[in-house]
């Protein structure tokens, strides 16, 4: 398994001005035409409205989405291998949903087991703690 450390990821994401240009960092807040409420995107939740305000003062928010993309296959082409992914949260959909908006930490071998095993919490939990073992 090849990791990568968080702050060299991190840094590279930022460094791409692509990511920096969709990259928001104060909460806003949106209506549809009929003045309801939207929320569309991160940084238009109450939760990200929130982070911001208890950053310190001058800080930046930055939220950030870690998952496993079983959409991807591994880089040796094997589907029961899925890359835990990070990406930067508080950009817009246009940008989060690029490729170059993601970096792979890692790729994650499946435990195994039925396929009911597989779908149940307490699998699903013990390949989260190895996840984030693995950080």
């Amino acid at each position: 398994m090849v990791a990568f450390r968080l702050s060299d990821v991190l840094k590279q994401l930022l460094n791409d001005t692509r990511v920096r240009a969709g990259l928001r960092v104060e909460f806003e807040h949106r209506q549809n035409a009929d003045g309801e409420r939207v929320y569309n995107e991160f940084h238009t939740a109450d939760h990200f409205k929130e982070l911001v305000r208890r950053a310190p003062p001058g800080a930046k928010t930055l939220a950030l989405a870690c998952y496993m993309d079983g959409t991807w296959l591994s880089s040796n082409g094997k589907a029961s291998c899925k890359p835990f992914v990070i990406a930067i949260a508080n950009v817009t959909r246009d940008v989060h949903n690029q490729d170059w908006a993601k970096k792979i930490m890692f790729h994650f071998q499946e435990l195994g087991g039925s396929h009911k095993t597989r779908k149940s919490s307490r699998y699903r939990q013990v390949q989260l703690l190895f996840c984030i073992c693995a950080i």
